[in-house]
């Protein structure tokens, strides 16, 4: 890798998109930012109605596009950041014309709260119009009676026609602007600034109206921040001298609490994505568990396991056979890394007695799929002793096909069986331990062997770990757990080295190799 200037711009491109939501909470609220318009959308749906481990998408249901004009100049926005640098919430600010609108976005325990500051810098008067409007077939209870005293609007498809969709928390004279909007109109004097509140509330109705106009917002906003604040606190402290890169780390953080939701059996477990991946696989709800455990939230990162744990068949395969990660043999590899890791940190004999008879079994069923590629295989062939075709997913591809013998997978799943012989040598169970630990030698021996046969080899005598035996096709993904976390090779094996060398040959300007997913 060249010397070369670290720009992380590119992923803050436009829309950035930012998750407001409390901590663990089912009300999950993405607000897209741009120059132009501030999105915010959410779901009515959430994961305890999703079959649970499966994939399947918490579509969006509702979408508002938030615009500003000031003596009708589109506003643009400046900047977007969240509130005091890492908590989940936005703070979004237009500017035009020497005025400014400041939207701070925020989750209380009754829904967001858009706090919407307008100040007018310039020793001339401004008039400031603010749409918020709802992009679907709704309409303002103003629109239809313009006497109304409230601005609320309702579904006139897709819900009960008195749902109130977005609402002003303030009794007001102001018209909207379009039916499907609540608008906001000043004249401001010179130096004057005011004040509104825009409200998305949690499925409420018309008939809740007066007591959501009477609600203590601020009360409300002041403690939904202090939630995150309290989650930070009991986190270790880090003395650090830029506060961007401490705010970072708070964020990622709290962002971890952002992915995390009830399931449909009452378990709090981590996700995978707050929209598209909206759903508890095994994968990141195990690395989730690794930084909670590592910064003192046992409990948080013991839920995370225990829910991907759970999933095993009677013939004892650990492979998320009625889940997400069906066919992906790594699933095995990180939950037992994920119990291992949990047990060094808090000595829980108890749990890592319970998953090790998940291990035995699942190393067990692991046994006998490899023996059937070993009958079915010539010795020779790279693919003897692995693990049977499965699905590679994260851009690992045979060729075009998404079904394949995957290295990354075959690491991690022969790591499994180094931790359960590992747990078998921890918990006294030497009548167990010299068969697993035989067993994962021998899978290694075999990975190595494949890997010394079906490398590729370049014209320039470089050497690089494929995504499959012999195949150069689909993502690097995983590559490098050849070394770490699986320790199959050291890491000054030439093989280890040249395929550093290959991620290294294809960095962003962020500096990190490419080609680690579905992007090339």
């Amino acid at each position: 890798m060249t010397n070369s200037p670290i720009n992380f711009n590119y992923a803050f491109a436009e829309p950035h998109r930012i998750c407001v939501c409390l901590p663990e909470s089912s009300n999950k609220t993405l607000f897209d930012c741009t120059k132009e318009s501030l999105m915010m959308l959410w779901s009515d749906g959430n994961t305890k109605n999703n079959p649970l481990g499966a994939y399947k998408r918490v579509r969006i249901d509702w979408k508002v596009k938030i615009t500003a004009k000031c003596n009708d100049t589109p506003m643009e926005a400046v900047s977007w950041e969240r509130i005091e640098g890492y908590i989940p919430s936005l703070r979004y600010k237009m500017q035009a014309e020497d005025t400014e609108v400041v939207i701070d976005c925020i989750a209380t325990s009754l829904g967001d709260v858009l706090n919407i500051s307008i100040i007018n810098n310039s020793n001339e008067y401004k008039n400031i119009s603010l749409d918020a409007c709802v992009l679907d077939n709704t309409v303002n209870t103003k629109w239809v009676d313009f006497d109304c005293e409230f601005s609320v609007v309702n579904p006139i498809f897709n819900d009960a026609s008195d749902r109130i969709v977005i609402m002003d928390a303030n009794i007001t004279n102001n018209i909207p602007r379009r039916r499907e909007a609540v608008s906001f109109t000043y004249s401001l004097k010179p130096k004057e600034s005011v004040k509104s509140k825009l409200i998305r509330p949690n499925k409420k109705y018309n008939e809740d109206i007066k007591e959501l106009i009477n609600t203590d917002w601020d009360f409300l906003c002041k403690e939904g921040l202090n939630t995150w604040k309290e989650i930070v606190k009991k986190a270790p402290v880090f003395s650090l001298p830029d506060s961007i890169v401490e705010n970072a780390y708070k964020a990622c953080l709290c962002d971890i609490f952002v992915m995390r939701e009830e399931q449909a059996d009452g378990r709090i477990a981590g996700l995978a994505g707050t929209e598209m991946y909206r759903s508890a696989n095994t994968g990141e709800p195990c690395f989730q568990s690794l930084a909670l455990g590592k910064y003192g939230f046992f409990e948080q990162a013991k839920e995370n396991i225990e829910f991907v744990a759970q999933f095993q068949i009677e013939n004892g395969s650990w492979e998320d056979d009625k889940q997400w990660g069906k066919y992906m043999w790594a699933t095995s590899g990180w939950k037992s890394h994920s119990i291992k890791q949990y047990y060094l940190r808090t000595r829980d004999k108890k749990f890592l007695e319970e998953n090790f008879e998940r291990m035995l079994r699942s190393a067990k069923w692991s046994k006998e799929q490899r023996d059937k590629i070993k009958q079915k295989k010539n010795p020779e062939d790279p693919e003897w002793g692995l693990m049977p075709r499965g699905m590679g997913d994260c851009g690992l591809k045979d060729n075009d096909d998404l079904f394949g013998v995957f290295y990354p997978h075959n690491f991690l799943h022969c790591m499994g069986i180094e931790i359960a012989a590992w747990s078998a040598k921890e918990l006294g169970r030497d009548d167990e331990y010299a068969r697993l630990n035989s067993d994962y030698l021998d899978y290694k021996e075999c990975i190595i062997k494949s890997l010394d046969k079906a490398h590729i080899r370049e014209d320039d005598k470089s050497i690089w770990i494929g995504s499959s035996p012999n195949n150069k096709s689909g993502s690097r993904w995983g590559v490098a757990d050849v070394v770490y976390p699986s320790n199959i090779l050291p890491v000054n094996h030439p093989l280890a080295v040249g395929t550093m060398k290959k991620l290294q040959s294809n960095i962003s300007q962020g500096g990190l190799p490419k080609n680690l997913g579905w992007i090339p």
